[in-house]
């Protein structure tokens, strides 16, 4: 039979109760304090990607409102330049050399000044065939390399409606790369079928472009074209018929070619 419990011994066992009853709470107390933690720190994370994802939005939506006006600045103060051939000719020969002569007109046709404005023309023969839209943008290109160096000529200034001329005279190239493959055509036709092919007539061209600035911006734009150039009555370039003047010669933009940004 157990001895009897002393007061001592129950007090003591009423302190262990309450002890316990105390340290369940504060373990609950933890648990709880640990779980909203931790869906504090959820919600954080969420509410921190939501504030970067609509950031990124915002910042996107902003550059492209920013790049539509800056678009439409330089749209309302850029200017444009329409440049024609107002006459061609005379064409001279030099052996197998064709001398051409061209005058073109730039034209402003915008409503502000176009700045540092340079005209440049080639002028190219061939047997059947003219020139593509590669050597019209060989021309640009190399023309705004030119003028971006930096002791290039400023060139001039055409105010809205003003009109310029300059006048170009060299012997016509040939464009190596069709001239290579009508070479090669050549060849493989004699070789394979024995047929020596025709040689097409005598044919001239010529790849010109304007290239100027605005007030706007600082970037080159240009203005660039091709020109088909034969005689009146049809027949070919021939040296022993001799100079062809300017009245027998008739000269046609190409639509196709023509490209102005």
């Amino acid at each position: 039979m157990p001895p009897p419990k002393t007061d001592e011994d129950i007090r003591e066992r009423n302190e262990k109760k309450a002890l316990d009853a105390d340290l369940v709470k504060f373990t609950a107390w933890l648990f709880y304090a640990t779980t909203a933690t931790a869906v504090a720190t959820v919600l954080l994370v969420v509410v921190t990607s939501a504030l970067v994802y609509f950031g990124r939005i915002q910042s996107r939506d902003m550059r492209a409102t920013v790049e539509i006006a800056r678009n439409a600045y330089l749209a309302e103060h850029r200017t444009w330049l329409k440049v024609s051939p107002v006459e061609v000719g005379p064409i001279t020969f030099n052996g197998d050399k064709i001398r051409a002569t061209i005058i073109l007109e730039a034209e402003n046709v915008g409503n502000f000044p176009a700045l540092n404005v340079h005209l440049a023309c080639t002028s190219y023969q061939g047997r059947g065939y003219l020139i593509n839209g590669i050597p019209r943008d060989r021309l640009v290109f190399e023309e705004k390399t030119l003028r971006s160096l930096p002791n290039a000529s400023a060139g001039i200034i055409l105010m809205p409606g003003e009109k310029h001329r300059w006048s170009f005279s060299a012997d016509a190239e040939t464009d190596e790369i069709i001239e290579a493959k009508i070479r090669e055509g050549s060849a493989l036709a004699l070789k394979v079928f024995g047929v020596q092919l025709k040689q097409d007539q005598v044919t001239l061209s010529a790849t010109y472009c304007a290239i100027y600035k605005s007030l706007a911006s600082t970037e080159w734009h240009h203005s660039a074209y091709n020109v088909w150039i034969r005689k009146r009555d049809g027949s070919e370039f021939n040296p022993d018929l001799g100079e062809v003047a300017v009245i027998d010669i008739k000269a046609t933009v190409s639509p196709y070619y023509t490209d102005m940004t």
